[in-house]
């Protein structure tokens, strides 16, 4: 098989695996079962993954998590507990240090200032996937 053809199916495999991420955001999404999907090993999904997206499988799924919850206490006055269990976090106090973590500043400070900010281009438009499908 020549080299763009096994390009065209890796982008076809790890496209199906995002979908599947974006659809299932609110559960969990670990490696093996992600790899499952794919039909590759967890170690060759990591590495395409990465390849395509520039982040591991658990780095993308925490920043879209993040980005989507930012969206939501920007345009939502959901609390901060519903917005991280949307968003597939198990706890507030562990939405609250992963989004602290990444933005800087609280959840709550983050809503006061009222700007998304902190977001890269690649979940700029997830967010708008989601604000359309579930939001």
């Amino acid at each position: 098989m020549n080299q763009s053809m096994e390009l065209i199916r890796q982008t076809k495999r790890i496209a199906s695996v995002l979908q599947y991420i974006d659809l299932n955001l609110q559960k969990s999404l670990d490696v093996n079962s992600l790899a499952e999907i794919s039909g590759w090993s967890r170690w060759q999904l990591q590495r395409v993954f990465s390849a395509h997206t520039g982040l591991n499988v658990a780095q993308y799924v925490r920043q879209l998590r993040l980005a989507i919850a930012a969206w939501k206490l920007l345009n939502s006055n959901d609390r901060q507990l519903d917005i991280a269990l949307f968003c597939g976090f198990d706890s507030e106090v562990s939405f609250s240090r992963s989004f602290k973590q990444h933005f800087g500043c609280p959840p709550r400070e983050y809503r006061q200032v009222g700007q998304l900010t902190g977001i890269g281009i690649i979940f700029q438009e997830k967010i708008a996937m989601h604000h359309l499908v579930k939001c």
